[in-house]
């Protein structure tokens, strides 16, 4: 039975996902990193049942935190490893103390070319892989599910992609195309929902 779900997404709203982020790169100063948890590579939920991650990127062009008066960036542009469960990237601005309603998402091909998205999923039941590609550029906002997160002074912050929902409204194996599933146009809208809905932020005293 097919999974029903609203037009085009402007807001993404995250309810009950365990998701993270991290920060951080070359600066060497704990201030200027962030680490990024990514989770569930071998249990991507989709159309075609469970699904297992071999390889692949993911392009992020930014990376916000939503303020009551304005938006403070964390990271990006970034291509970043979906098989390293553990990273840290280059935060792109240090993060005032305050209460932040949630994330600002883009995301888009590095240096405006390439693929955005770019993987290999396998059916955990079949055993059937294929590549998954999008070129498209995207944006949506997960608004965090219990009100606003307050970050301190001092408070660590740790971005994470929780990749179960990745394809979650999506059926790569079985609409791929000589091993090959390329999102355009037309599954736009459910690849940004699935896409944007991996991202939280975890607050840490």
């Amino acid at each position: 039975m097919k999974r029903t779900r609203s037009p085009r997404v402007t807001k993404v709203v995250l309810i009950g996902l365990a998701l993270g982020f991290g920060a951080c790169s070359d600066p060497a100063t704990d201030a200027e990193r962030i680490p990024l948890t990514i989770e569930s590579q071998g249990e991507i939920v989709s159309e075609d049942l469970q699904l297992e991650l071999g390889a692949g990127t993911l392009s992020i062009l930014s990376v916000s935190l939503i303020g009551a008066d304005s938006n403070v960036a964390l990271l990006g542009p970034v291509t970043v490893d979906l098989t390293i469960p553990r990273q840290e990237l280059s935060l792109s601005s240090s993060v005032p103390a305050g209460e932040y309603s949630g994330l600002q998402i883009e995301l888009a091909p590095a240096g405006g070319g390439g693929e955005m998205l770019d993987v290999e999923v396998s059916s955990v039941t079949t055993g059937d892989a294929v590549r998954v590609t999008s070129s498209l550029a995207m944006s949506g906002q997960v608004i965090f599910p219990e009100g606003p997160r307050t970050i301190g002074e001092d408070s660590n912050l740790e971005l994470r992609l929780e990749l179960r929902g990745m394809f979650f409204y999506m059926s790569p194996i079985t609409d791929a195309v000589d091993g090959l599933y390329a999102v355009g146009e037309n599954g736009r809208d459910f690849l940004t929902m699935d896409l944007i809905n991996m991202f939280d932020l975890s607050v840490l005293p």
